[in-house]
């Protein structure tokens, strides 16, 4: 592809796209532009459309303009994303070809999902990071280096392989329970979400995490808890509400199991948790 952006449109090309080295949590929106969305360690939820689809280490979505979408990562999620303008992509031939072509013909289809082994992943991040080495420099010859690199990342994702798998039952109840475990969420109807019994949820959770969603929840509140009693002077009765729980009483006790101690006593001796 020999194909020169129009000059015109150069001074305007880095108003038409982004890279982002570290995705946010994100309210459900309407797209009006192509995202690309490359997990490279941890795991998050999204909602593409009327889909869930979890990610993990090695999955990147193409998600195309007028979809809505929203997504949810924990602290230890580490994605990447590309925001591509519906104009860019009119004045721009090679990105078009690259993305419409990533699309199966004749499909519908909004939203793709690829996979990139640990090789492809690294040759992805030197891409997005030559990007944003330069990305304060608006100089034509830095913006046609930084439009080349863009390609490269695209060409890259483009020869991936399609991963039709988008459901991952499991993934999306343990990211559920990151998101909403300050909520009254019960084991049940978190099974019933992935389709399954409490029985064989519980089992296929703890062989996949090393912990039973029971226990992974209480963790979660307690750790959370943690956090309230050292960083400010609420109440333990309001903190165990904020924490997802009925009473104080049922609070402190879970507390005390784990840290041989109530959160009353934590408070004032923090270290010895």
């Amino acid at each position: 592809m020999n194909y020169v952006l129009d000059d015109s449109f150069l001074p305007r090309y880095k108003r038409n796209f982004t890279v982002s080295i570290s995705t946010i949590d994100k309210e459900s929106h309407l797209q009006d532009f192509y995202e690309i969305l490359i997990c490279f360690g941890g795991n998050a939820l999204q909602t593409i459309g009327d889909d869930a689809a979890a990610m993990e280490c090695g999955d990147i979505y193409l998600i195309c303009p007028d979809v809505v979408h929203s997504y949810f990562q924990k602290p230890v999620c580490q994605c990447s994303c590309i925001l591509i303008t519906k104009s860019l992509i009119e004045h721009d031939k090679n990105l078009r070809e690259i993305l419409t072509g990533m699309l199966p013909k004749g499909s519908s289809a909004r939203y793709i999902k690829l996979f990139a082994d640990d090789y492809n992943l690294q040759l992805l991040k030197t891409f997005l990071n030559l990007i944003s080495m330069e990305w304060i420099v608006s100089r034509p010859a830095v913006i046609q280096r930084q439009r080349n690199y863009l390609i490269g990342a695209l060409t890259l994702i483009s020869s991936l392989p399609v991963n039709d798998t988008i459901s991952n039952p499991i993934l999306e109840a343990k990211l559920l329970i990151d998101r909403d475990f300050t909520s009254d969420i019960k084991i049940k109807d978190i099974a019933e979400t992935c389709g399954y019994s409490v029985r064989h949820f519980t089992r296929i959770f703890t062989q996949r995490f090393g912990i039973s969603p029971k226990a992974y929840i209480i963790d979660m509140r307690l750790h959370f808890a943690i956090s309230l009693l050292l960083e400010n002077q609420l109440t333990i009765q309001k903190i165990a509400e904020m924490c997802g729980y009925c009473d104080s009483t049922h609070f402190s006790k879970e507390f005390k199991q784990k840290y041989k101690m109530l959160p009353s006593v934590y408070r004032r001796y923090p270290i010895q948790k």
